[in-house]
């Protein structure tokens, strides 16, 4: 998954597991990992919107902020496929109860064995 991260400061943050740059100017699409998690927890980065797509680049994102800084994040959005719907799990089937055991007729008066 990627998120949409920007810096605290303006200071440029380089990810070595994914090559991924923060840009110190603007906010920034980033695979998520280890050094970002880091970074996150240290307040060194803000999360404006987390779960997008693996196919959201950082590219497509800073073309929607030179067009419209205000509004950048929500457009961007808008144009992300929806992520596939997890499927929900079956619900739990009850086991089916037992067939009842085959009766005997029960003997009436006046009833015999044949």
């Amino acid at each position: 998954m990627k998120t949409i991260v920007k810096t605290t400061g303006a200071f440029m943050l380089s990810d070595r597991y994914t090559g991924d740059q923060v840009n110190p100017f603007r906010p920034s699409v980033v695979s998520n990992s280890p050094f970002i998690e880091q970074r996150i927890a240290a307040g060194q980065l803000k999360v404006l919107e987390g779960n997008l797509p693996l196919t959201a680049t950082d590219a497509d994102f800073a073309e929607f902020w030179k067009e419209n800084k205000e509004s950048a994040v929500d457009a961007f959005l808008s144009t992300l496929s929806e992520p596939e719907p997890k499927p929900k799990p079956a619900p739990a089937s009850k086991p089916e109860p037992a067939p009842a055991p085959a009766s005997t007729p029960k003997k009436t008066k006046g009833q015999s064995k044949n």
